[in-house]
């Protein structure tokens, strides 16, 4: 598995790759996030009203979407 992705900084900062969500840092690489950050990431952009944290959101749960879109399809 790779420890990150190396996307180019006008990437979202989540994405999905793999079967695993990604954020990325500091805009650094994306790299790997478990279940309990990824929830704790859209529970304080959630509470956000700054435009660029909304932008944020939306990718985040576009990740995540993708994600369990492909975790279905690989069960099948």
């Amino acid at each position: 598995m790779r420890a990150f992705l190396p996307l180019p900084p006008s990437a979202p900062f989540a994405v999905h790759d793999g079967g695993r969500v990604f954020l990325r840092y500091w805009n650094g690489p994306h790299f790997p996030a478990e279940p309990k950050e990824v929830q704790a990431w859209i529970r304080f952009l959630e509470d956000s009203d700054s435009s660029d944290h909304k932008a944020a959101l939306a990718s985040l749960k576009a990740a995540v979407e993708a994600q369990q879109k492909w975790s279905e399809d690989a069960v099948q």
